[in-house]
């Protein structure tokens, strides 16, 4: 369900960030660059979930991989079932299956909105790139404008652009201005961030790579300033620089290097002022350690498997049960023994019975269909009986899965499975007889 698979990204992205925070503060006292630590925080919050999938969706039956199946009980008497009853307006509202559609929806809205507005802003910067004049600046080719920048603009050929009072200022001002602007040139950070934000825009309804693109902005800025100071030691000069260029960036702020809110000018002069700490690496040890553990936990973190939704399943009455386990899931149960019903899915009335041992091996299956033109439920109940009767004092618990069309298969899927306890029978090396149905 894409309910389930979106939390499952906020969580990961919440994990990674966690481990990039506590990695930054392992890396920067050793005077370490930490722009690629948030880089490889977006890149893992998108490569998890999709690997993760992809890996599921070619190894479904991987051993040691045990998915939880959807939770029922019920007596040997499978044919007991109760109406459904009603459930609250907000449940139902709230129902995975039911969200499937609009969370699907919304989420194309939200990024084609993102992508205009990344358009209309390159469409805006173009205007105004019409009116720049190219100019050479203490022997450095630049573009020169009325109010934008300092700023770095173009992602293939980058170019730096620089207001005319920038222009105007002294001199030794002036090369601090031009020599920031030239190391993000040298380092690529325009296409870096062009990548975060394509991130961003490929899943933005995730707070954690919007927050994981705003630290990782701060981090470009604050290694371009380490790579500055290291040639030039003169720290006051430098921050004068920067609260001068602050309090007169133009309000577009067009990809301005320089104008930053004054929140994130205020947090670049601490770092560069801040004094020694004690002990680096036996902090950046400490902080090193949190930073793999929170990493591990996101990749560990369980990934939901793709199967109906409560709403698909029939809970029945009977002795209570536990959650049926098997190292495979429903739909690999399928693609192993009946996948052409992957591709047709079932007819109606129709039922695959699965009979798991305690350890999820396949003891027997049948495919069971109505008797006849009358058989109607009560054939299929009867087959059903027949084909788990023989296990009735084994029996730990059933999961009844009734999947919608699209959701397992192209048609609709009903499936039983049936779970022994322990010291049941042994997985069937025949796997199992079939009732009146194909394989």
């Amino acid at each position: 369900m894409i309910a389930h698979w979106m939390v499952y990204c906020v969580a990961v992205g919440t994990l990674l960030s966690g481990g990039a925070l506590a990695m930054e503060k392992a890396l920067r006292p050793l005077g370490r660059p930490t722009r690629w630590v948030w880089a490889g925080a977006v890149l893992l919050t998108l490569a998890l979930p999709a690997a993760a999938r992809a890996l599921g969706a070619i190894r479904p039956g991987a051993a040691g991989g045990g998915a939880a199946l959807v939770p029922s009980t019920l007596t040997p008497d499978v044919g007991a079932a109760p109406a459904r009853r009603p459930r609250p307006w907000l449940l139902d509202a709230l129902d995975p299956q039911r969200l499937q559609t609009p969370l699907a929806a919304l989420w194309a809205a939200s990024s084609a909105a993102a992508v205009l507005a990344l358009a209309g802003m390159a469409a805006a910067l173009h205007l105004r790139r019409r009116a720049w004049a190219a100019a050479t600046v203490d022997g450095v080719p630049v573009l020169v404008s009325a109010d934008v920048g300092p700023a770095v603009v173009g992602l293939l050929r980058s170019r730096i652009v620089l207001p005319r009072w920038a222009v105007d200022a002294d001199r030794h001002g002036r090369a601090l201005v031009l020599e920031h602007e030239q190391e993000h040139v040298r380092a690529g950070d325009p296409r870096l961030l062009a990548a975060a934000v394509a991130a961003a825009v490929l899943t933005p309804w995730n707070p954690a790579v919007w927050w994981q693109l705003r630290r990782l902005r701060l981090a470009v800025e604050v290694d371009c300033d380490a790579r500055v100071l290291r040639r030039r030691a003169d720290v006051h000069a430098y921050g004068s620089v920067l609260l001068e260029v602050g309090r007169r960036a133009s309000r577009t702020r067009l990809a301005a290097a320089f104008a930053e809110p004054v929140s994130t000018l205020e947090r670049r002069i601490r770092i560069m002022t801040a004094p020694r700490v004690r002990r680096p690496l036996l902090r950046a040890a400490g902080f090193g350690t949190l930073a793999l553990a929170l990493a591990a936990a996101a990749c560990e973190a369980p990934m939901p498997t793709m199967q109906p939704s409560p709403s698909g399943t029939r809970r029945v009455a009977g002795a209570p049960g536990t959650f049926a386990r098997s190292p495979l899931t429903p739909r690999a149960l399928l693609e192993q023994y009946y996948p052409q019903v992957l591709h047709d899915g079932m007819d109606e009335g129709e039922i695959i019975v699965f009979v798991l041992n305690a350890q999820g091996g396949v003891v027997s299956h049948d495919y069971l269909k109505p008797a006849g033109d009358g058989g109607g439920d009560g054939g299929v109940n009867g087959q059903m009986e027949a084909a788990t009767g023989r296990y009735a004092s084994q029996i730990g618990s059933v999961n009844v899965i009734k999947a919608l069309p699209g959701e397992m298969a192209r048609g609709a899927v009903r499936m039983v499975l049936v779970q022994l306890k322990d010291g049941g029978a042994s997985p069937s090396r025949t796997g199992g007889a079939t009732s009146g149905g194909r394989r």
